[in-house]
């Protein structure tokens, strides 16, 4: 049984690999290096990374059949056949995932099906090489600069006139933190019986481990081992070094987030350099189309027209690799400038001229733009930086009396 995976999940890598080409007469969008571009070739790759390699274009449908591992309802390891498709205009984003409990398991085993190079260790962990689908190169903005800073910086809404503020995963870790800096004042307090502070201690820790549940990376999985040990023991010292090697471990997460926050900004800011040039280019076509419908109501030079229509065609194609754009361009209107260059070589300079105006009028909203507003990356920036301050880690307690 083949089933069809739902746009959110994703490809591993090595699977895409045979369709990958590199953009070698374009980057990013620039019309700049567009001017004796010749008509796509039936040979051309399906996929094409961009320079910055941020996002991966789809010029052709492609659907890929293949085997991933699961548990079935018995808990037995099976490979699920499935079928992964894509559209030309999607946009898609090769990132390292952590590998399931069953990649892992399957990967490890004598019956490994991926190649090797889809899988691989960062410290103790085993993450999946993976290609995301986007449906449009707006989609992937959106994710890169507020869905996923907004999930650890936080998230501030407007419910019924009043501001409400979500707290993301940074906030949680800031949170568990400040419990455990007073369970450690609490526990260094002078003239209080051990068995008082302990109480105080326990309180807070207790607080902590209930966070930390289910919690699956590795220096948070290595705080909640340091607060069993605090909870479990009796002595001064253990207690001390327990709660400085957790809240050690969640000042380690809280680095390595800050930095996932960073990497995120980084990369959408290569998107949002993807989409002005995207945009510079239509606008420059949006300019010869312009000035072409002035050519044409003169009605001389057919040829001339029509290979100007030809070579503005063949640039908006070029430069609109991801929907939103790509969709405007190859809508019934926007094919109007391909039309266009027929319809002069027959000499039909009216209809020519119509259809002219009918790629105008689809590609208008492009111009007027639709992308991210300036300051929308500053502003983000800014928040990161406000949540995620250079860290010192603290030196360890002293022994307790």
């Amino acid at each position: 049984m083949v089933i069809r995976l739902a746009k959110e999940r994703a490809l591993y890598y090595s699977l895409a690999a045979s369709q990958f080409g590199t953009r070698t007469e374009v980057d990013n969008g620039t019309l700049q290096r567009v001017r004796d571009f010749k008509p796509l070739r039936a040979d051309d790759p399906a996929f094409r990374l961009t320079s910055s390699g941020v996002a991966v274009e789809v010029w052709e449908e492609t659907p890929i059949s293949f085997r991933y591992p699961v548990r079935n309802d018995q808990g037995e390891l099976i490979l699920k056949d499935t079928t992964w498709e894509v559209q030309p205009g999607d946009a898609l984003r090769s990132v390292w995932r952590r590998a399931t409990a069953a990649e892992r398991a399957w990967v490890e085993s004598s019956r490994r099906a991926f190649l090797p190079t889809d899988f691989t260790f960062f410290g103790e962990t085993m993450y999946a090489h993976i290609l995301i689908h986007f449906d449009d190169l707006l989609a992937l903005f959106r994710q890169l600069l507020y869905h996923i800073p907004d999930s650890y910086l936080g998230t501030k809404l407007r419910i019924r006139g009043r501001w409400t503020v979500v707290p993301g995963r940074l906030d949680d870790i800031k949170q568990m933190r400040e419990l455990l800096r007073g369970a450690r004042a609490a526990l260094h307090q002078q003239g209080v019986p051990f068995p008082n502070r302990k109480a105080m201690v326990s309180e807070a820790t207790v607080r902590v481990a209930d966070r930390l549940e289910s919690k699956g990376t590795v220096p948070l999985l290595l705080s909640a081992k340091a607060i069993e040990r605090a909870l479990g023991t009796d002595s001064p010292s253990v207690l001390a070094q327990s709660l400085f090697e957790s809240d050690s471990r969640l000042a380690e997460e809280q680095l390595r987030q800050g930095e996932i926050v960073m990497r995120t900004i980084d990369n959408a800011w290569y998107v949002v350099r993807m989409i002005h040039e995207i945009e510079t280019g239509v606008k420059a076509a949006f300019d010869g189309l312009s000035d072409l419908v002035n050519r044409i109501t003169d009605g001389v030079h057919a040829g001339q027209l029509a290979s100007a229509c030809d070579s503005l065609w063949t640039r908006l194609v070029r430069v609109c690799p991801f929907d939103p754009y790509r969709a405007a361009i190859f809508s019934a209107r926007g094919r109007g400038i391909y039309r266009a260059a027929a319809n002069l070589r027959k000499g039909n300079f009216s209809t020519a001229n119509n259809n002219v105006r009918q790629t105008i009028g689809a590609i208008r909203k492009l111009v007027s733009g639709e992308g991210p507003t300036p300051g929308q990356m500053t502003r983000t920036r800014k928040r990161a930086q406000r949540a995620y301050p250079g860290q010192e880690i603290e030196p360890p307690p002293p022994e307790d009396e």
